[in-house]
This record gives C-alpha cells, sequence and structure tokens, in this order.
C-alpha cells in the first residue's frame, strides 16, 4: 500500500490534506528519512519546502514546492536512482564509496520528483555532477573523479512535465482512495498508475491490453488477450506486446534494464499516447 505524508503547513494536491504512514517508513521534521525497495535515504531540508511525499514498494515521490532544493543521502553509499522527467531539477550529485547524495531543486513551479533507492554500492570510481562549473582528474593512489555539468532545472511547463504532473496527481488522489477504502490500486480514467511486470494482476492490467490492442501491438488474434478478450493477467503475450511497444519508440531493447516492464518511462508513454 502507498503511503502518504503531507506537511502539515501546506495542503495536498486536489484534496484537503491527508496523511497515512507506517510510523516506520516517513518521518518528516526538519529533516526526513524515506524507505523503499528496503533502502532508506536521509532528506536534508525544512519541512515547508515538501507538499507531499508517495511511497511505493520500490520507489517514492515527493512534490517540492517553487524555489525550493532538498538534498538526498544514502548512509549506506548506495546509489540513488530518479526518473527521466526528474532529471532536468538534478542540480548536484555524488555517487562513490563514502558518499551518495542527490540534489533536486525547483524553478518559479512546483517539481513532481522520482526517485528509486537501490541496494547496489556506489563504485570504487567516483561520479560527481553539479549545475555550475566541471572539471576532471584523478592521482596515482586511487580511482579519478569525474565532473560533469547538469543544466539548471527548467521551468516544468513542457507538454511532457503537464503529463508528468497531471498522472502524478492521479496516483496521489489514487493513494488517498486506496488509504481510506483499502480498495486495490486501480487505473483512472485509463491511466496505468503502477508498475507492472510478468505476473501482475488486476484491472491496471487489463487497460493496458486494451492499450496494446488498439495502438498496433495485439496481444493475440483470438482468446485470452486478444481483441475484446483482455484480461486482468500478464502473461508472456502481453510480455511480447510490452517489448514491441518499448522497442518502437526507444524506451528499452533486448539486455535493457525494465526490457518487458511497465515502468515509469512506459507508464508515461503509454499514458501520453492515451491522452491523445
Amino acid at each position: 500500500m502507498k503511503k502518504l505524508l503531507t506537511s502539515g503547513l501546506v495542503a495536498s494536491l486536489l484534496l484537503p490534506a491527508i496523511a497515512f504512514a507506517a510510523y516506520d517508513d516517513v518521518t518528516l521534521g526538519s529533516s526526513a528519512r524515506v524507505t523503499a525497495a528496503g533502502q532508506t535515504l536521509n532528506v536534508s531540508g525544512d519541512s515547508n519546502v515538501i507538499e507531499t511525499i508517495g511511497v511505493e514498494p520500490t520507489f517514492f515521490t515527493f512534490t517540492l514546492k517553487a524555489n525550493s532544493f532538498l538534498e538526498l543521502s544514502s548512509p549506506n553509499f548506495k546509489q540513488i536512482e530518479w526518473s527521466a522527467t526528474s532529471t532536468k531539477y538534478v542540480t548536484a550529485s555524488t555517487c562513490e564509496s563514502n558518499s551518495s547524495t542527490v540534489r533536486f531543486a525547483s524553478s518559479a513551479n512546483e517539481a513532481t520528483i522520482t526517485v528509486f533507492p537501490k541496494s547496489v554500492s556506489c563504485p570504487q570510481g567516483s561520479t560527481t555532477s553539479t549545475g555550475g562549473s566541471s572539471s576532471s582528474g584523478g592521482g596515482g593512489g586511487g580511482a579519478a573523479t569525474v565532473t560533469t555539468v547538469v543544466p539548471a532545472p527548467a521551468p516544468a511547463n513542457t507538454r511532457e512535465a503537464q503529463i508528468a504532473a497531471l498522472l502524478q496527481a492521479i496516483a496521489v488522489l489514487q493513494a488517498q482512495i486506496q488509504a481510506l477504502t483499502g480498495a486495490s490500486s486501480v487505473a483512472v480514467s485509463g491511466q496505468i498508475t503502477s508498475n507492472l511486470s510478468l505476473g501482475s494482476r488486476g484491472p491496471s492490467v487489463k487497460v493496458l491490453q486494451q492499450f496494446l490492442n488498439t495502438h498496433g501491438f495485439v496481444i493475440a488474434s483470438s482468446g485470452p488477450g486478444s481483441p475484446g478478450n483482455e484480461t486482468e493477467t500478464m502473461g508472456s503475450l502481453t510480455l511480447q506486446a510490452v517489448r514491441k511497444f518499448q522497442e518502437k519508440y526507444g524506451i528499452a531493447k533486448s539486455g535493457d534494464t525494465g526490457y518487458g516492464v511497465v515502468g515509469p518511462k512506459t507508464r508515461a508513454k503509454i499514458n501520453e499516447i492515451s491522452l491523445q
């Protein structure tokens, strides 16, 4: 079940503020600890910069108020990843054997950011990114440090950002409904709001199959999964159709992580096409 934490100083996106979190999942004061995918990240920043935090089994999403910044750090120096739509808000990041941090900053608009804590340790060869300048170097006794430039966050007014913000708002509303009713996650208005993989079950799988069957990626010509006979179980035929969709839109290919999995990138593209 998704857990939400809403700051006492602000309201949530579209409904009155509702907070649901197990005591050991999210703690927010002047800083926070967020646990997802078995990994805990420290969140540094003032409490009033966060609108909401939504926690899923493998990732968490938070809404950063306008003109605010927030830093995440892994106390165990594990890798921290983020969604493609969140990259524009990264102003600095470090992943090395004794430090793993990432800093996000919003512009004049709120920023919705999705983070994926990983169990993989940062490598001995460190990588640091900043939003200011770049340099690189190394010594004979250790691994080199490579510094790259990350552009300052762009205003979140592009069509892609607007779609992503809308989908995140839908996900927040779903989580609030789920927490109140105990209902399982469902698709809202034909949108897929949770990760799906081989063996997944539920209404979102049926929405996925209906989308694939009507957009040139027919799952089966007859029987279960065929047009008009969509099911709520993601089997091997649905997996193959998802892979074809990912290959066509350059999302993933054979050998890539997430190939055949309806993760954030694949969901975003499916939902974008569905809104057209």
